[in-house]
């Protein structure tokens, strides 16, 4: 199976049950190398503080999940990882090794990273709307 971003657990079970009998491949897009089942987001952190479900737990230690990982995580499976850093010659690179990576640059809230000149990796061509150009 191809491309697939998320399964209820009913199909992974039954892929699980038919792999007793035949070889079943998933081929998953994971853009890190790097576990990142644990990451929250600021909204799924605020979500669970506003439940009150932060009473137990400080805020370092909320780990929401990142469901459909750790649901085929659960699973006796072959797990082969082919992972390739594309480098930091650009700024496109450096974002995707930073997101392979899990990776935050350091620097102040607000800072700008400088681009080189004739760095054309990242473009706009087209807008919704004047303001987003």
């Amino acid at each position: 199976m191809f491309g697939i971003s998320t399964l209820p657990r009913f199909h992974i079970q039954i892929l699980s049950s038919i792999s007793r009998f035949t070889q079943v491949n998933l081929f998953l897009m994971n853009p890190c190398m790097e576990y990142w089942g644990d990451i929250s987001s600021d909204w799924e952190i605020k979500r669970a503080t506003d439940k009150g479900q932060m009473k137990l737990f400080e805020a370092e230690e909320l780990h929401l999940g990142r469901d459909f990982f750790d649901l085929i995580h659960e699973f006796d499976c072959e797990d082969m990882e082919f992972f390739k850093d594309s480098g930091q010659d650009s700024l496109l690179t450096c974002i995707q090794s930073d997101i392979l990576k899990l990776r935050e640059r350091s620097g102040d809230p607000g800072e700008k990273t400088a681009v080189p000149d004739g760095d054309m990796s990242i473009q706009i061509h087209s807008c919704h709307i004047p303001m987003r150009g």
